[in-house]
């Protein structure tokens, strides 16, 4: 038997071996893309109006703040809520369109922001008050001075 015979009988099989390979390795991968692609349709957080409508499920809406927007994000993700905003032109508000089903979690998101909500209007009225009293405190203080330089001079 030829010597160069063997050496192409190794190089058709390495050949079939790559290509089964690679053949097996593009199945392995489309199956971890539609995995990935399902997981992420099913996945909370924001959500195409077209993935909601899709659904088949019943929808219902509620408006926050676009200020708002990023909490209400992270909360409907801790929640498992999926979610689509629309803006409405001329508003600083956005209407939120979510599946009825999640209606209790909803309710937990919303109750979440208006929580912070009303700490963050309580520290800006703390710090306000904060304020309000160092100022009356410095008013005070510059009566308290005034007499005192009037009675210095007084006595000269």
């Amino acid at each position: 038997m030829p010597i160069g015979g063997t050496g192409e009988d190794a190089i058709n099989i390495g050949a079939k071996i790559s290509h089964e390979i690679v053949k097996l390795s593009g199945d392995l991968l489309r199956k971890l893309l539609d995995e990935l692609l399902k997981k992420m349709e099913d996945s909370p957080g924001k959500k195409s109006l077209q993935n909601l409508l899709a659904s088949g499920k019943e929808l219902k809406t509620v408006e926050i703040s676009k200020d708002n927007l990023k909490d209400f994000n992270c909360m409907c993700k801790k929640y498992g809520i999926q979610f689509t905003a629309v803006s409405e032109k001329g508003s600083d508000k956005k209407s939120i369109i979510f599946k009825t089903e999640d209606l209790d979690r909803m309710e937990k998101v919303l109750g979440g922001l208006i929580e912070k909500e009303l700490s963050k209007d309580s520290i800006k009225s703390i710090n306000r008050n904060i304020n309000t009293v160092q100022a009356s405190k410095e008013t005070r203080e510059d009566n308290v001075k005034a007499p005192e330089k009037n009675v210095k001079e007084n006595s000269r």
